[in-house]
């Protein structure tokens, strides 16, 4: 994601409204999408992913809501360092280590 959105938030909330108000007008949500994102100059990719993301915010779609994204990992419970599976070909032990490992010492 770039730092700086390319389209209005009131602009975006517009679209998600009319995508929202007019569903039933259209044979599909990707034909609502792609005719009203027309009509805005936006991408219809743009509104799509617009209308998810107010989806998971309104609670009708599984998934992180903006605020909780914007609060990050920490304060969902976890420790906030990214781990991940580690095998070795040349060992049998193989388990989770974090992915930015801290070089050993000598």
């Amino acid at each position: 994601m770039s730092g700086h959105p390319r389209y209005s938030p009131k602009l975006r909330d517009r679209a998600v409204r009319m995508v929202r108000g007019q569903r039933e007008d259209y044979k599909s949500q990707r034909a609502a999408v792609s005719t009203i994102s027309n009509r805005f100059g936006m991408s219809p990719e743009a509104l799509r992913t617009c209308v998810r993301r107010a989806q998971v915010d309104g609670g009708t779609r599984p998934g992180l809501s903006s605020d909780e994204r914007a609060r990050g990992p920490r304060s969902r419970g976890g420790s906030g360092s990214i781990r991940r599976w580690a095998f070795s070909p040349t060992s049998h032990l193989c388990g989770w280590r974090d992915s930015n490992p801290r070089p050993s010492v000598p």
